[in-house]
């Protein structure tokens, strides 16, 4: 569950998906276990799919709509995560005239930043609403913050506008509309690239949403206190992404959102178990890990077993991820 203080969204990570808002949650005392802290009336910030419909061979947080996924892995480059090759200073007075007196130009590529001077390329929801579904250009702030730092976004997470430096953007952002700076991909919506090789590049929201995310093992909930460890809807290793779960979430109740379940859950197909509300779009169930002895034995649902996440003929499990499984009845 997310933590207090939170803005919750909700972000599609298919092709001509956009970023919803989900509904509020209560505030109970934060834990420091496997399962984070629920949010309080504001939410938490959240990323959304819709759930797959069949077993491994579709991959987690595959859509239920006819729309491709563009969530992509990573190669890693010398650059630094701070894309801070501006081609002017904005401290510059050049710079500081030109928030003064000009309009930044509409539409750009949040890949390649191309802006003019003194702006970068940001994702933003370009109809006001609660969606991240379009990309503009803003001006960066004099001594703007850096990937990693403390970062302000003054109209709200999804305006645009915040303390970013050039490539990067306010993340996570809190009803107080503080969050952190974390590092936009380069490269192309095929081929999303970090400097950073500890992250890989996750594209949303028709690829207006490059995202520098640190990756994780699912078995081992080893992601930020908000954060979830969920499978890359391409099926490429798992993502650290924001908790949406709130005060539910748990074994066998209903997800609509690959990060809809709390840490170390799947938002499986409501098949997976009979325990679960086969009228809802999805169901949250353990994953597990299919290399210890007797590994049905971590599952808590009737008829259950360890099924790998993976299938090795469609969908191979990427090398060092051979061991997930997810707790499902086999079909019959």
């Amino acid at each position: 569950m997310p933590g207090p203080s939170r803005a919750r969204f909700a972000l599609f990570v298919a092709t001509g998906l956009t970023l919803a808002a989900c509904p509020d949650k209560s505030d109970p005392t934060p834990t420091q276990t496997t399962t984070d802290a629920p949010g309080d009336s504001t939410g938490a910030s959240a990323i959304t799919t819709s759930v797959i419909t069949s077993s491994a061979s579709s991959g987690p947080g595959d859509t239920t709509q006819p729309a491709s996924t563009s969530t992509t892995s990573t190669s890693s480059s010398t650059t630094s995560d701070d894309n801070s090759s501006a081609p002017a200073s904005d401290t510059d007075p050049v710079c500081v005239t030109k928030m003064l007196h000009e309009q930044p130009p509409g539409p750009c590529d949040p890949f390649a930043q191309d802006c003019p001077e003194c702006q970068k390329c940001n994702p933003y929801a370009d109809d006001g609403g609660g969606s991240w579904n379009s990309d503009k250009c803003v001006f960066v702030v004099p001594d703007p913050d850096q990937v990693g730092e403390p970062c302000t976004a003054p109209g709200g997470g999804n305006d645009g506008n915040d303390s970013c430096d050039h490539g990067a953007m306010c993340w996570d952002v809190d009803a107080e509309n503080n969050g952190t700076c974390v590092a936009l991909c380069t490269g192309s919506p095929d081929n999303g690239v970090c400097a950073d090789p500890e992250k890989t590049c996750a594209v949303y929201s028709g690829a207006t949403l490059p995202l520098c995310v640190d990756r994780c093992d699912p078995l081992m909930s080893d992601c930020s206190r908000n954060d979830l460890c969920v499978a890359n809807p391409t099926g490429l290793g798992f993502l650290c992404l924001l908790d949406a779960s709130g005060d539910g979430g748990q074994v066998h109740s209903p997800c609509n959102y690959s990060n809809g379940c709390d840490p170390g859950l799947h938002c499986a197909e409501v098949t997976a178990a009979e325990e679960c509300d086969q009228d809802q779009q999805g169901c949250c169930e353990p994953f597990c890990d299919l290399t210890i002895p007797n590994p049905d034995s971590q599952c808590p649902g009737v008829g259950q077993q360890c099924t790998p996440l993976f299938d090795p003929d469609t969908n191979p499990a990427p090398p060092g991820d051979e061991d997930v499984g997810y707790c499902a009845v086999p079909p019959p």
